[in-house]
């Protein structure tokens, strides 16, 4: 064999041995790529499942501490004022509200756990409640734990989520128990107030009302008879146009402050 083809021969096997470490080079990146990406897809349903079992929580504390209490009412009674009483007095599931009680007063709080599905995932949430907001409002603040397990019980993964629900009353710039362009009769023999003041009875430190007339407003004074006024306002009064009585006349403060005592309140 000549010297020439020995050469060549040597050059073949280290060309093919350089191209089978360079596979197998490629081949391990390969395998070491599959596994990374199985450990972080893995993780990541780990976690996606942790936080879903959290926002279960969150679910199963607004059904509770929100729906379940108002359910029983009807939609017109369903109030701020009203839902405070009913949490006050409101016990909760047993199987799941753990803790020192079972009622959710100001300041209090209530926890909830239970086991989602047939797996190893549970939820821990407390929810806690605050009345002496301002402006008026009740703030219902959950923290919610999602926390999942493999099949030996081991911990794999948790999520912390929190949430916060404010219940407040309506409250906007324009809004009005009455506004007209112009009242004519509507202060004969009527009585405008909150509906907190009238469901409780007493109107001390509820919301005024407020009316109002863009053009004019007609108010009819008279001592007896079925033109006599009987009006009662549990708020505020406005008018920008004509204050007038029935025969057109303008109407003074102490005109009002005459028929304040008897007439319109």
């Amino acid at each position: 064999m000549s010297m020439r083809s020995r050469r060549e021969e040597g050059f073949a096997i280290v060309t093919a041995i350089s191209f089978m470490v360079i596979i197998g080079v490629l081949v391990s990146v390969a395998l070491l790529l599959g596994l990374r990406n199985r450990i972080l897809s893995s993780d990541t349903l780990l976690t996606t499942q942790a936080q879903v079992t959290a926002e279960a929580g969150i679910d199963e504390v607004v059904r509770q501490v929100y729906l379940d209490v108002l359910r029983p009412i009807a939609r017109d009674n369903q109030t701020l004022l009203n839902y405070r009483t009913l949490l006050n007095n409101y016990t909760f599931s047993q199987n799941l509200a753990t803790g020192s009680g079972t009622t959710l007063g100001n300041g209090n709080s209530v926890t909830f756990s239970s086991t989602v599905g047939t797996g190893g995932h549970t939820y821990r949430t407390t929810v806690t409640r605050t009345d002496n907001l301002t402006p008026q409002a009740t703030r219902l603040t959950m923290v919610s734990s999602g926390l999942v397990k493999d099949g030996a019980g081991n911990e794999r993964s948790e999520r912390i989520i929190q949430q916060e629900i404010y219940l407040s009353p309506p409250s906007t710039s324009f809004d009005f128990a009455l506004l007209s362009n112009n009242v004519t009769c509507t202060f004969c023999h009527t009585r405008i107030e909150s509906m907190q003041a009238a469901y409780t009875g007493n109107p001390l430190n509820t919301k005024r009302v407020k009316v109002a007339t863009l053009e004019q407003l007609e108010i009819r004074f008279a001592d007896s008879g079925p033109d006599s006024t009987d009006a009662f306002v549990g708020g505020t009064v406005y008018t920008r146009g004509r204050f007038i009585d029935a025969a057109q006349v303008a109407i003074t403060k102490s005109r009002i402050d005459v028929a304040s005592v008897k007439d319109f309140k």
